[in-house]
């Protein structure tokens, strides 16, 4: 059965998902940001304490202090480990995944893709492809560091444009500007304008460490904005003195060659993907949707 750590025993596991980065990049990086008091009400568990062999994730439904809850309370976290058995007991949990309800399976390793698939097939699930993603990273010597535009100015991303945020999210779904909403109270962002206040862009920081939700409004594309964006917030990074990443999905060449353009690597060895689960008593409401 599966272990729930407590607030005491989280410094310990932080050590131990170490050596594993950067496949425990998610899970490290949540719980660091959870340790750090920028992501509250989220529960880590193990399949054995103290010697784990597998770790997973996931918000707490009885927590107050997460307005998101809706909209993370549909995904696991996270997960990761040392062999399949063991990670697929622990997700066998109903604490984990309700497997009676779509779900999103995050940062699911390469090497128990096909596990999670036979697992899926048993909860009758009807298991989805896996959508890979890259990871990239930039540091502060091989960044190009994009200067903002005479004209234009940046700002934080504040919580009164939030709804604007939310409606350019291609995961737009029940719950999400709450949680756009959480990321903006304790995560690094850049909104930038015109001098006059129009919306040119912008780009926020997630609870694990990495950069996304990158968009630039239609009329101000092919002008280099993107980059001023990524190159500004990552400045916010550095100024914290850590590395940058962004998770890009390895379908998606525009925005990988964007990223290149500025001085991100792609990290080498790196196969991870998220996973829907959909019952087969049900539908996907919408290819949007975060489920």
């Amino acid at each position: 059965m599966a272990v729930k750590l407590s607030e005491s025993q989280l410094p310990q596991l932080l050590l131990w998902l170490q050596p594993y980065l950067p496949t425990t990049f998610k899970l490290y990086g949540d719980l660091k940001s959870h340790l750090q008091g920028k992501f509250p009400d989220v529960d880590f568990f193990v399949d054995r304490w103290p010697d784990p062999q597998a770790v997973s994730a996931v918000v707490d439904p009885a927590g107050d202090q997460l307005e998101s809850k809706v909209f993370l309370g549909k995904i696991n976290l996270g997960m990761f480990g040392v062999n399949d058995k063991a990670l697929v007991d622990l997700l066998k949990d109903k604490r984990l995944v309700d497997w009676n309800k779509p779900a999103v399976l995050s940062f699911v390793p390469g090497s128990f893709w096909p596990a999670a698939m036979t697992l899926m097939e048993e909860k009758k699930v009807g298991p989805l492809q896996p959508e890979p993603v890259l990871m990239l990273k930039a540091t502060r010597q091989n960044l190009k560091q994009i200067p903002v535009p005479e004209g234009m100015k940046i700002s934080p991303v504040t919580e009164d444009v939030v709804d604007v945020v939310n409606s350019t999210w291609k995961f737009i779904c029940e719950g999400s500007d709450l949680y756009i909403r959480d990321l903006v109270r304790h995560q690094p962002s850049v909104f930038l304008t015109m001098e006059d206040g129009q919306h040119v862009g912008h780009m926020l920081g997630n609870s694990y460490g990495a950069m996304g939700m990158l968009y630039i409004q239609p009329h101000f594309r092919r002008k280099g904005y993107a980059k001023v964006i990524v190159s500004q917030l990552a400045a916010k990074y550095f100024e914290e003195g850590c590395d940058v990443y962004v998770m890009i999905e390895e379908d998606n060449e525009k925005s990988i060659n964007l990223h290149h353009s500025v001085g991100f690597k792609t990290v080498p060895n790196f196969k991870v993907a998220w996973m829907r689960t959909v019952p087969k008593t049900c539908e996907p409401r919408s290819p949007k949707c975060c489920v």
